[in-house]
């Protein structure tokens, strides 16, 4: 398998959840994507720079999954003290990116796609030539697709309203001839043939990865994105891996094959991923929740499904995603399905996603002790959980 593919995978899932938090019913982020690396074209870069070019513009908003959903939805201007911190999305995005192997490149493009020609624009004022040729196409593209579509505070602009604002950028947010040359490239461009063309082309020139090392990168970078969800709610950052850790436990008791083993796994840290969608707020409550509030958290494995979906080199992934809060009896979520029609990953992750939450603090609650929890577990996973599996918990839980 290509490492171009895993990225790719793993990049449209999180891309996914992008267009959840933006409310795009088509992706701002791939619109980006084919737009740049189309654009790019037009300046002789290597594949290695495409390449990066094409992840950069997947993954620039990635920020904004940790950003405060009531900054993010306000239908008014922002106060200062909100536009400094939707002016950290690109920062956070950085920082979040570098830790996937051989994204240095890739994380350094996202820091900067805010900068401006004058060196106005953030985090670093970057000016003139430190602003490069690559950073100028990814904020250009960006800023046309951001302005193509409707957003809460203003309506989507016309083909010349983007056209006379991008000719105002000229000499201040952009080099002027990197205007002049973006508007006659959309002029002339069929962008969506074009950047088919290009994507297969760094596609065939990336590198072929072994079975494992496929697996050890799928694993590196979705343990990066289950990271998204300790900055967007803290109680939750050793959750993921705490789940991972005892589900995998679970399942090799059983006898699940390696193949069920990490599929399980990479769902254990994703499983969680649709919150990243959602008012952090309603998480953080200390007050009993009301219909709309226990709605809304409901559909966090259906944005999940939706986004693992993209994963398809691990299929059972997002089924599993789909129901892990299925319960044995029915009266779960979001299906109700019960007993042996719930997917066994699923009831698996349902048992040590209950007793990794129960150990833990929440804002309504202490955490419990272990041995509290073992010596009642089956009042709190009554009805909920597979009792066979139940069982074996309580062995490991003595051992």
């Amino acid at each position: 398998m290509k490492r171009f593919d895993i990225l790719s995978q793993l990049i449209k899932c999180l891309s996914k959840i992008l267009d959840e938090i933006e409310g795009h019913t088509s992706s701002h982020a791939q619109g980006v994507a084919n737009s740049s690396i189309s654009f790019a074209d037009e300046f002789g870069f290597t594949l290695k720079t495409q390449r990066s070019l094409y992840y950069a513009a997947l993954l620039h908003d990635i920020g904004e999954t940790t950003l405060p959903h009531s900054i993010l939805y306000k239908n008014g201007p922002l106060l200062p003290v909100e536009r400094k911190k939707i002016e950290s999305h690109s920062v956070v995005g950085y920082k979040i990116v570098k830790n996937i192997p051989s994204m240095t490149e890739v994380a350094n493009l996202i820091r900067h796609h805010h900068e401006s020609w004058d060196g106005t624009g953030y985090p670093d004022q970057l000016m003139m030539g430190e602003f490069t040729t690559a950073k100028q196409i990814l904020a250009i593209c960006d800023l046309n697709d951001t302005l193509s579509r409707e957003r809460p505070y203003r309506p989507k602009r016309t083909n010349e309203e983007i056209e006379n604002i991008l000719n105002d950028s000229k000499g201040t947010r952009f080099q002027p001839n990197m205007v002049e040359k973006f508007i006659k490239f959309k002029k002339n461009t069929n962008i969506k043939k074009s950047s088919l063309e290009k994507v297969n082309e760094i596609k065939d020139s990336g590198q072929e990865l072994s079975d494992f090392e496929a697996q050890a990168y799928l694993l590196a970078i979705s343990v990066v994105f289950s990271n998204l969800i300790g900055e967007k709610i803290p109680f939750l950052a050793t959750h993921p891996s705490k789940v991972a850790l005892l589900s995998v436990k679970l399942g090799e008791t059983i006898g699940m094959n390696k193949n069920e083993l990490f599929e399980m796994k990479i769902a254990a840290f994703l499983g969680d991923i649709g919150i990243l969608a959602q008012d952090e707020q309603i998480y953080m409550k200390k007050d009993n929740l009301n219909p709309e509030d226990i709605e809304t958290i409901k559909n966090h494995t259906l944005i999940g499904e939706r986004a693992t979906s993209e994963i398809t080199s691990l299929p059972n992934v997002s089924r599993i995603i789909r129901n892990y809060h299925e319960s044995w009896d029915g009266s779960g979520y979001p299906d109700g399905i019960k007993g042996g029609k719930i997917p066994l990953a699923s009831r698996i992750l349902r048992i040590a996603d209950t007793y990794v939450a129960l150990q833990h603090d929440r804002p309504y609650r202490k955490g419990k002790q272990r041995t509290e929890i073992t010596e009642s577990i089956n009042t709190y996973l009554k009805n909920i959980a597979d009792p066979s599996l139940v069982n074996i918990l309580m062995e490991i839980m003595k051992n």
